[in-house]
């Protein structure tokens, strides 16, 4: 391509709007066409930092043969580049597992137009198309916050695609700084072409101190945009005058790909804070409303900085979310799909007690708070919920989200959950924070769930749900007075489709005189023992009216003392009012050692006890 056609219009990037031009847009496409692009940016935002994204897109997706498909076509040129990059991306992972080049190859093939060599970059190099950098730096095209508003999260990609090409060319760590010393030996020998290249390390070192300089915690659209647009001018005067001077269009790129911490720093400066869903929408198991509803039409709406929540609608069919300053997986379920990351299972239980005049909620690894947002939807002001996350990132988010919300009846304690109080030393990885799975080492406060919810005092919780990635047995051990009390309704406990989490779960809660269902795809249910089922509407209506008659007759049993009486446990220390209260309380005891805990006043058991006893026998 001609250098005068490169630099077409070299000025256009530099004026104009952040509306999204039709090539970011890309509207009005065919249905199959519109879900895959849906669902390329959905999944492009969910998992860009994971390796294993472009194999996902280009070999096994739904829609694979239709993002291929997009190679090939120039109706929507944001889809096309999105495809190459991480068909580069593909390609160089491959070449590298195998060996096929060397460091010097794949630079040479690179500075010299892509002829001979690696495969890995070609792509995005193929004739008779705009490619994706001239429309980025050198020729005309969308200011890059235009560019973020598309929601194709190329900022991410090109991030991506320089840590393959680094480890590609052998480099060691982001950033090495490996290529220009081999460019200098090998291909430079122009001075002219040399005194371009040694620039740009420099100026992409002082454009990633800008970009982390900003405080994200307020900062509006406008002032973001002000900051992108400054360094994309630096980047598009630097590789115009690289041109200019006799550097090939591969070696400028081959030199820009240097820059992952550069772009993926660019990725998260215009990343939105807050996402607007409308809740039956982002369920996507409800019937939704009409197309033309002010709910539909609003939704996936993206804000920057909290000034902006000022046009945004909150009611209890439509939702602001708070979610992280950079790509992380639960944070793009909301920000990128626009879904809420909640279990069908927790779904259907929620939709079965939609009709209670009351309901209590505990929420265990509550993440960015979406379980409990759906309760809220389903019971409005009828819900108490108390939600526990970990990870202070989720946690902050989620106590954000329900505050904007004006979810007064919702908490959120950053805490996770075991067998004791204290600290708990665990793993962060892509799905949160979790025992015994490969990630980063993170120590978190910790306590039980018989502390934390100790100022309960005799009242009971309707739903618990522990989703905690194999903490699971622990935080059952942490909750053994309020199970062993029965003043838990509904527990649904997700061990991921692990046979030994699951079944360690189910004994678990059998111990504690549980009910135990729903030993399928990784998830254990459980209730007390009766004569209605588990988790559904009859249950739960069924659990109040029992909730109600205890509640009112039974005391808290404080001062209670468990001692060794030969093959039974004895419980000591209460007073008359409180062993009548005990027996009632395990009246429906499944188990000889839950009616024993019932036994003795000093050494004068009453009747109801002995008849308890008497009955086990």
């Amino acid at each position: 391509m001609a250098l005068a056609a490169l630099l077409a219009v070299s000025g256009a990037g530099s004026v104009g709007s952040e509306i999204v031009p039709a090539e970011w847009s890309c509207r009005r496409q065919p249905q199959v066409t519109a879900e895959a692009m849906r669902e390329l940016k959905a999944k492009v935002g969910r998992l860009a930092e994971n390796t294993g994204l472009p194999a996902i897109i280009y070999e096994g997706d739904k829609y694979t043969l239709v993002y291929r498909d997009f190679l090939m076509q120039n109706e929507c040129p944001a889809a096309r580049w999105t495809v190459e990059l991480l068909a580069a991306q593909l390609a160089a992972q491959r070449l590298r597992a195998a060996a096929e080049a060397s460091a010097a190859e794949a630079a040479e093939a690179l500075a010299w137009g892509l002829g001979p060599g690696p495969e890995a970059l070609k792509v995005l190099f193929r004739p008779n198309r705009v490619v994706l950098f001239q429309a980025l730096l050198w020729g005309s095209g969308a200011t890059w916050p235009a560019v973020a508003r598309g929601n194709w999260g190329t900022f991410a990609l090109l991030a991506s695609l320089s840590r393959e090409f680094q480890r590609l060319l052998g480099g060691e760590g982001e950033d090495a700084g490996y290529l220009l010393p081999m460019l200098r030996e090998r291909l430079l020998k122009d001075s002219k072409e040399l005194e371009h290249a040694e620039q740009l390390p420099d100026l992409l070192a002082a454009n990633l101190e800008l970009l982390r300089s900003v405080n994200r915690s307020d900062s509006s659209w406008p002032s973001l945009a002000k900051t992108a647009r400054h360094v994309e001018d630096s980047l598009r005067d630097w590789s115009r005058r690289a041109l200019m001077s006799g550097l090939q269009v591969g070696t400028v790129v081959a030199l820009l790909l240097q820059g992952g911490a550069f772009w993926r720093a660019l990725d998260a400066l215009l990343l939105p804070d807050y996402v607007q869903l409308c809740l039956p929408q982002a369920l996507n198991t409800l019937e939704v409303p009409p197309e033309s509803s002010p709910c539909r039409l609003r939704h996936c709406r993206h804000f920057w900085g909290a000034s902006s929540l000022q046009a945004a609608q909150v009611n209890w069919t439509e939702a602001i979310f708070k979610v992280e300053p950079r790509r992380r997986l639960l944070s793009d379920n909301l920000r990128s799909d626009c879904r809420l990351t909640c279990s069908p299972r927790v779904l259907q239980v929620l939709q079965a007690a939609q009709s209670l005049p009351r309901f209590r909620y505990v929420d265990v690894g509550a993440a960015m708070g979406d379980c409990m947002m759906v309760a809220s939807f389903f019971l409005s002001q009828r819900l108490t919920g108390v939600s526990f996350e970990p990870l202070p990132g989720h946690a902050q988010s989620a106590r954000k989200t329900f505050m904007l919300n004006g979810r007064r009846n919702l908490r959120l304690r950053w805490q996770a959950l075991g067998r004791q109080s204290g600290r708990i030393q665990g793993q962060v990885f892509h799905g949160g924070f979790g025992h015994q799975v490969k990630g980063t080492p993170l120590s978190v406060p910790s306590t039980t769930l018989d502390k934390a919810l100790s100022s309960l005092r005799g009242e009971f919780i309707d739903l618990l749900t522990i989703f905690v990635n194999h903490w699971e047995a622990d935080v059952l051990d942490g909750a053994s007075t309020l199970l062993r009390r029965k003043q838990i309704g509904c527990v649904l406990v997700c061990s991921y489709g692990f046979a030994n989490f699951t079944s360690a779960a189910a004994e678990r809660l059998l111990g504690f005189g549980y009910a135990v269902a729903g030993l399928t795809h990784g998830l254990v249910r459980g209730c007390p023992p009766s004569d209605v089922g588990c988790c559904d509407e009859p249950f739960f209506r069924w659990w109040q009216r029992v909730e109600s008659g205890r509640s009112a007759r039974i005391p808290v049993l404080e001062n209670l003392t468990i001692e060794e009486a030969g093959e039974k446990k004895v419980a000591r220390g209460f007073t008359t009012s409180e062993l009548e209260a005990a027996v009632q309380l395990w009246s429906h005891a499944a188990k000889e050692e839950e009616c024993a805990v019932c036994l003795q006043l000093s050494s004068r058991p009453l009747p109801r006890a002995q008849s308890c006893l008497s009955e086990r026998a």
